[in-house]
């Protein structure tokens, strides 16, 4: 990747810091370099995996928060930044039943007073993407994207469910996905409220596109959250091409008619430019 003024391409972290308490954490690093740290140790991660008496076990398990578990094909996902801090704890500290992990942690200084070089973009000095001003903005943003709503029975303007329609449009929550090639917002909805029993699906609403920094996938995730939860278009339209990537015909006319419909409807919110995060 080619640097620029306000990108850079590799970083370098000491993983203690990832490992202290407080407010401001990961201070001295930023949410988007927590991130990608992150995502480094679950692809250096991905090929350390063994055979036990009751099935293969590995990193995942452990960056999962379930060094105990066995058989996962992935790490499970991000559902707020406390949940992020304490990965750290996981991937660094945690015992293992499995010596595989061991031979990760020492193969790539995986230690509390290990360092490493993190060869994935991210923003320099601080900096940020348009709407946010500053990274506390971001972060503050990001924390309640992440936040399950207080009304559970909210329900999302456009329905995604092309066969049960607005019958499976309550909101549930935004959660991330971290996968060696980037990171996954799936925002999950179902038939019924977020903690009872029912039907809950999920779907992609901004996945890394090449080479883009995590705040890039994210400044495209609120957009298109606040538009399919909240009704909120900005005036280009919503950039749904990550999620297009697993609908069927008619389910892209479905969801595309409903917000042909929202642009048109004088009560919808049409705005000049992305939603500022509040």
């Amino acid at each position: 990747m080619t640097e620029t003024k306000d990108i850079q391409s590799r970083f370098k972290v000491s993983l203690i810091e990832f490992l202290r308490p407080g407010h401001s954490w990961p201070y001295p690093y930023t949410i988007e370099q927590a991130f990608q740290v992150l995502r480094w140790m679950t692809a250096t991660g991905a090929e350390y995996r063994a055979d036990t008496r009751w099935g293969d076990q590995g990193v995942f398990e452990v960056l999962s928060m379930k060094p105990s578990c066995r058989g996962f094909s992935g790490v499970y996902p991000i559902t707020s930044l406390a949940d992020l801090q304490h990965r750290f704890h996981y991937a660094i500290l945690s015992k293992s039943e499995n010596p595989i992990v061991e031979k990760w942690r020492r193969d790539h200084d995986i230690l509390p007073d290990g360092k490493a070089t993190i060869l994935y973009p991210v923003h320099r000095d601080w900096g940020v993407r348009e709407p946010f001003k500053n990274q506390a903005e971001f972060e503050k943003a990001l924390a309640e994207l992440l936040e399950p709503p207080k009304d559970q029975k909210l329900q999302m303007a456009v329905a995604l469910n092309s066969v049960h329609g607005k019958e499976t449009a309550t909101y549930h929550d935004v959660q991330i996905k971290i996968r060696p090639s980037g990171f996954a917002f799936m925002l999950r909805y179902g038939d019924v409220g977020r903690n009872e029993f029912g039907s809950r699906w999920d779907e992609v609403i901004a996945s890394t596109r090449g080479n883009e920094t995590f705040i890039e996938t994210a400044v495209r995730a609120y957009t298109n959250y606040h538009g399919l939860v909240f009704r909120t278009i900005p005036r280009g339209g919503l950039d749904l091409d990550d999620m297009w990537g697993s609908y069927d015909t008619a389910t892209k006319k479905f969801v595309n008619a409903q917000l042909a419909k929202m642009t048109e409807d004088k009560e919808a919110t049409l705005e000049d430019a992305a939603p500022a995060f509040r």
